[in-house]
């Protein structure tokens, strides 16, 4: 049975590490190199629209997630990815517009066309003239195609197919072939809901890594982490303990079906944690690296406490102080 092994971090929590351990390994397959799988988990991907057919009850709530949906995937089958240094392409090929639409047409119960109040209040210009224009030679208004408003199918079918539609991708990739049972995947679900979104995979195994929060912050001003709070470490305190310190986090980390793993454990004790996730995958401990394998555990050790090189004493000084128990070193 296929196992979708899912690799989720806590911004630059050395989930990377994780997912290049598991890529590198003979008996899995990693479509997408690298580089993050991101059409569930972000915030127009397919999670999002589930959210917005199901969970944020509203009438014309499916419309709009449709929309950002579909804009959502025709620009990022044009997106380009580094497969390897100097060497940029698409991560998706063209496939990916026509899975997309025979998936929507999959989940769709009826559809029709109308003009709702937040389509005008946005209205460019040019809209508001064409609107108002139809308006007076059709005062019926049977035309005025701004938005295709789809009813959506009940749940269970748009899980069903949302699970063939990811797997098709999958299986589409571009960039590498999927030719195993098991393959990985790097930040493919929410990491704050992931037993949720991970809901479109097949026989999911969720894998969730957390780091030394000096280091994450060293890492994200660094490398100036374009989605996250890497100027400012009074910012970054105020943002990691409002995600990563609550209770909510807490309890989805002891959940059963998550594998927890601490970044700095994985390295210093990798022939024990090793063990732990092997059975967890329920694979075998011994495992064989591909030539020219990406995961080399010693230059990983080293970004063990790097922020000592990267960060002021007052930086690391506030850190200690206020988020005191989530330190790993």
């Amino acid at each position: 049975m296929t196992k979708s092994v899912l690799v989720n971090g806590t911004y630059r929590s050395g989930s990377g590490a994780i997912n290049d351990y598991l890529s590198s390994r003979t008996d899995f397959s990693n479509p997408f190199g690298d580089n993050e799988f991101r059409i569930v988990s972000d915030p127009t991907g397919l999670h999002s629209l589930y959210n917005f057919c199901y969970i944020n009850k509203n009438l014309l709530n499916p419309a709009y997630g449709f929309e950002m949906f579909e804009n959502y995937i025709s620009n990022l089958h044009k997106y380009k990815v580094f497969f390897s240094k100097g060497i940029k392409g698409n991560l998706y090929n063209k496939s990916i517009i026509n899975l997309t639409k025979n998936f929507i047409k999959k989940i769709t119960k009826t559809s029709y066309y109308a003009t709702p109040h937040y389509k005008r209040v946005n209205f460019s210009t040019r809209n508001k003239i064409k609107y108002s224009l139809g308006l007076k030679l059709n005062k019926k208004n049977y035309e005025m195609k701004f938005t295709n408003v789809i009813v959506p199918e009940e749940e269970k079918i748009f899980v069903r197919e949302a699970k063939i539609y990811i797997e098709k991708i999958i299986k589409n990739a571009s960039c590498f072939r999927v030719n195993n049972k098991n393959y990985v995947l790097n930040n493919a679900i929410d990491v704050l809901s992931p037993i949720e979104s991970s809901r479109y995979f097949l026989n999911p195994k969720i894998i969730i890594v957390t780091r030394d929060p000096r280091d994450i912050f060293s890492s994200m001003k660094i490398g100036k982490a374009a989605a996250a709070p890497n100027y400012d470490v009074k910012i970054f305190v105020k943002w990691y303990k409002n995600y990563f310190c609550s209770d909510q986090f807490k309890k989805i980390l002891k959940n059963k079906k998550i594998l927890h793993i601490k970044f700095e454990k994985f390295l210093n004790n990798f022939n024990k944690e090793n063990k732990r996730l092997c059975k967890f995958l329920n694979v075998h401990e011994r495992f064989i690296l591909r030539k020219n394998s990406i995961f080399d555990l010693d230059l990983s050790k080293k970004n063990i406490g790097k922020s000592k090189e990267n960060l002021s004493k007052y930086e690391i000084g506030f850190i200690e102080k206020t988020l005191s128990n989530n330190l790993e070193w």
